[in-house]
């Protein structure tokens, strides 16, 4: 079953096709062992902080290095070089110093390491889903292609204004991206026992191209990402799975084995008695559709527990929102151990 799966082409833009990266990859890799290891001996919760806090802690100490240097080291020299220095012109300057290395030095540094580490990220989930070939089981993981498009959408056709370069450069990563470890970790997991196919979704023509390649009933397990709401999976510009979306669910249930497991990493699309999940689940009535009934974290919001069954927390609370669908029934709670 998996060689006729595997014969899908992964489009140019997929996961993995980060740019090569600035430093060497050394300090990278055992950044990353780091975080497997904290993974398996203290939780996922502190491994995924452990990844994003460390190169915000890294920015942080080298401003301080820097700031220290231009408002005490370089003042104490200019003094000893000429007492005559007026004090006042000193303290202005210290604190201008201060202000123009937030952003000269302290937000582009951060936001170039959270650039490598992200690249660096790409290219190991890659080698995750190169090295998951040849697996019994197949999984094909739907992910949006738009993560940031309102937010793109806001900034077009500006001036360019002081307030353009902060948000360029303050260390805030976009949503696919703080997600990419919590990712790498449940590929990692789905990896071990499935061959994975990897889909950016761009249009509706594009993704059912996509799924006829594929034979029916060979997906054991169809992961889908994007944003969402109770009534809409998010994709593209102006591309949606929602009630309207019978040709592409139809699709699914084709390519879906018995038993399949079809998880929703989006936001409250197993809200209320009517959404998307349900929905879809009527299209496939053999499988599973588990999905959030709030909003969850790209962060950390999704877990793959035993048997590969997700686990979708809120924000901070860790409360379990996870809802499961059969048949076009109503959501039930999921329980675990």
């Amino acid at each position: 079953m998996s060689s006729a799966i595997n014969a899908l082409p992964i489009p140019q833009n997929s996961i993995g096709a980060g740019d090569s990266s600035f430093f060497c990859f050394s300090p990278l890799k055992i950044y990353h062992d780091a975080i497997d290891l904290l993974e398996a001996k203290v939780g996922r919760v502190v491994a995924l902080n452990f990844s994003l806090f460390t190169p915000l802690s890294a920015g942080a100490v080298l401003f301080a290095g820097f700031v220290f240097f231009g408002t005490t080291l370089l003042p104490s020299i200019t003094l000893s070089m000429n007492p005559t220095v007026n004090i006042v012109a000193q303290e202005v300057a210290k604190c201008l110093f201060a202000i123009l290395s937030v952003f000269a030095i302290q937000l582009p540094l951060t936001n170039l390491f959270f650039r490598e580490i992200f690249n660096f990220q790409n290219k190991d989930i890659d080698k995750i889903i190169q090295n998951s070939k040849g697996n019994a089981k197949n999984a094909l993981v739907i992910e949006a292609s738009d993560w940031e498009q309102d937010v793109e959408d806001e900034t077009q056709n500006k001036s360019f204004s002081l307030f353009d370069y902060v948000k360029k450069c303050v260390p805030v990563p976009p949503h696919r991206d703080i997600g990419l470890s919590s990712l790498r970790f449940n590929l990692q997991k789905l990896g071990k026992t499935h061959a994975i196919q990897h889909i950016f979704a761009k249009s509706k023509a594009q993704l059912k191209e996509a799924l006829k390649r594929i034979p029916d009933q060979s997906v054991d397990y169809l992961w889908i990402r994007g944003h969402g709401f109770q009534h809409a999976i998010c994709l593209g510009k102006d591309f949606n799975l929602s009630f309207d979306s019978g040709s592409l669910f139809k699709l699914f249930g084709k390519k879906v084995h018995n038993n399949a497991i079809i998880p929703l990493t989006s936001c409250s699309t197993g809200k209320g008695e009517y959404n998307v999940a349900r929905a879809l689940s009527s299209y496939c009535p053999k499988a599973t559709v588990y999905a959030p009934e709030k909003g969850i974290s790209t962060f950390q919001g999704t877990e793959f527990k035993e048997n590969l069954i997700p686990y979708f927390t809120a924000p901070y609370s860790r409360e379990n929102l996870t809802r499961s669908f059969r048949n076009g029934a109503p959501g039930q709670p999921v329980a675990y151990a």
